[in-house]
């Protein structure tokens, strides 16, 4: 980095006057780094407006003793730090990113050290009289979402002076010494282009990549605005905005986190919002796979989640094959179109964890054989996703339920019991339905209480599967609820469909990451396929569940013919989904 020209940077320039010198002329990142270097910058400053589109990165820097925990560190935890280059012990260069002649000691600006034992932070300008050995120091360089504000701002996003930085609720996958929660930045968006932004980060993985929460950051755990760890606090003004929406990315801050909690010997940081620039412009954001591009879904009360193109098309069809099967039946009065995927993905969230399925005994023998079975598939698809299942029956039905469950389900199933005496209405059974630590209730029942049930605790989400199809009651933590309704002549029907949404959306990489916060390692999807696919509803293996022996199970597997070409419809839409993901 010699003979770089600095002549338009005269001298006298104040520091307030370079950073606008710099911003007006967008320089290259060496004439950045050389004003740097020069010692030119007297107070910390943000490089977020500088050379605009290179590669900007967060830096961390350890004795080499610790150098693998860390990389391993960043790699199980990408979504907050995506690696981009770790150094050899002692060395000053960024090779594929840097010109010849960078040196990260002069470069970057601004650094913070701690030594342990010492709850003070050094803040040095460079680090050429550093009194620990260089030559046992390695470097980590890891990308920073400023690198992709110019993408933001060409789809119209509005950019904040200052992001505000929070820790979140989240734990980060430990390794070793290297721990905490994981830090996120926060962004008001207008809801019109939540999915633009997202889109348009989504392959940009080395800079962070797609939002990892959309909605209220509260759910994050970032309670209260003011208590910022960066940045200026978000506007409280959008909770009342319905155009706007808080979006959060991991952030890279999560290393100030990890670091401090790893007491190392000797750690450091870059400092703040003044970050490393790289020469290396940051590459085309454009969709690379056909049918993988994200597409953001309102849940209601301001929640959202993520899905691919493909995911959603695939469980919209699944919807389409029940609504068919209601034109004829009920003509304009069913259900509004769309509300299957809503609830597949909420109910696949990585907080959904513990489920109760209530089945109604005031049915026709036929009809409960083939609802348990309904029932207890949805139930063997939850298990497999780690979800906790309970299935609420009269006693009358226990037998009958565990038969099926052995077959259905992959590990036993919690079947609880009450007398038959008792009526869907009774007040006995709503208590225990309320008192229950159910984040979902799924009724297949034409006479829910669902007055009774409204008043659930808060956060709680319920699923009414009626004879006409699944409704569901959305209740936020402002108590108010959002109804949604899936239509379906037969529970059975939904049940099947509910199996196959939440196959859908659970081979969605685009979705797995989401659920995850880009924490840990990615899915494979073909092992997940493998789990999941025994659970799914096919001809043949409802068949083999039937007992035709039994009261009720001849006379269901006499109308198993009228639901083969829904069945077989189901299994090649989800067959389609995979050619795209596996």
């Amino acid at each position: 980095m010699t003979n770089i020209n600095t002549d338009r940077f005269s001298k006298t320039m104040n520091q307030t006057e370079l950073e606008l010198k710099l911003t007006e002329l967008q320089s290259p990142p060496v004439v950045y780094r050389q004003l740097v270097r020069e010692g030119r910058f007297s107070e910390p400053l943000s490089t977020s407006t500088f050379c605009i589109g290179y590669y900007q990165a967060n830096i961390s820097m350890f004795h080499k003793d610790f150098a693998n925990d860390y990389e391993t560190f960043c790699h199980l935890n990408s979504s907050a730090l995506p690696l981009l280059y770790r150094s050899n012990p002692g060395e000053v260069g960024f090779p594929g990113y840097c010109v010849p002649g960078v040196d990260i000691r002069t470069d970057s600006g601004l650094y913070w050290v701690r030594r342990r034992g010492s709850d003070e932070i050094e803040t040095l300008r460079n680090l050429t009289d550093l009194p620990e050995s260089w030559s046992e120091m390695v470097t980590f360089y890891v990308g920073c979402s400023m690198s992709f504000y110019r993408y933001l701002s060409a789809v119209g996003v509005t950019l904040p002076h200052s992001v505000p930085v929070y820790r979140s609720n989240v734990d980060c996958v430990s390794v070793g010494r290297f721990y905490g929660k994981l830090v996120i930045s926060i962004m008001a968006i207008a809801k019109d282009l939540v999915e633009a932004a997202c889109r348009t980060t989504q392959y940009l993985e080395e800079v962070h990549g797609a939002p990892i929460h959309i909605g209220d950051p509260v759910d994050m755990g970032v309670a209260d605005p003011k208590d910022v760890l960066c940045g200026e606090p978000y506007n409280t003004e959008v909770d009342g905005d319905d155009d706007l929406v808080y979006v959060s990315w991991a952030c890279g801050v999560t290393a100030v986190v990890a670091t401090s909690n790893a007491n190392l010997p000797l750690s450091i940081i870059g400092g703040g919002n003044q970050l490393f620039i790289t020469d290396k412009l940051v590459g085309d954001p454009a969709p690379r796979h056909p049918g993988r591009a994200i597409c953001v879904i309102e849940l209601g009360n301001k929640r959202f989640s993520i899905v691919s193109e493909a995911s959603r098309d695939a469980v919209n069809e699944l919807e389409r094959t029940l609504l068919d099967n209601l034109v004829d039946e009920y003509g304009d009065r069913f259900p509004q179109y769309g509300e299957l995927l809503k609830s597949s993905l909420v109910l696949s969230n990585g907080s959904i964890s513990n489920v109760l399925v209530c089945v109604d005994h005031n049915q026709t023998q036929t009809q409960l054989h083939m609802n348990l079975l309904g029932a207890l598939q949805m139930i063997g698809v939850l298990q497999t996703l780690g979800k906790k299942a309970t299935l609420l029956v009269d006693k009358s039905l226990t037998l009958l339920s565990k038969r099926i469950s052995k077959s259905v389900s992959q590990s036993p199933v919690d079947i609880v019991t009450y007398p038959c005496e008792i009526n869907d209405n009774s007040p006995v059974l709503t208590k225990f339905i309320k008192e229950g630590q159910w984040n979902y209730v799924i009724f297949l029942d034409e006479h829910t209480p669902i007055n009774q049930v409204e008043d659930l605790p808060m956060g709680r989400v319920m699923v009414i599967c009626h004879s006409q199809g699944i409704e569901t009651l959305s209740l936020g933590p402002d108590k108010s609820s959002c109804r949604r309704s899936i239509g379906a002549v037969h529970s059975v029907s939904a049940c099947w469909a509910m199996a196959r949404a939440l196959y859908a959306v659970t081979i969605c990489p685009a979705a797995d990451r989401y659920r995850r916060h880009g924490l840990g390692t990615q899915m494979e999807q073909t092992a997940v396929r493998e789990r999941l696919l025994p659970r799914m509803p096919c001809l043949a293996n409802i068949r083999a569940l039937l007992d035709p022996q039994s009261q009720g199970g001849s006379a269901a597997q006499h109308q198993l013919g009228s639901w083969e070409t829904l069945l077989v419809k189901m299994q090649q839409i989800c067959e389609q989904l995979e050619l795209v993901f596996l």
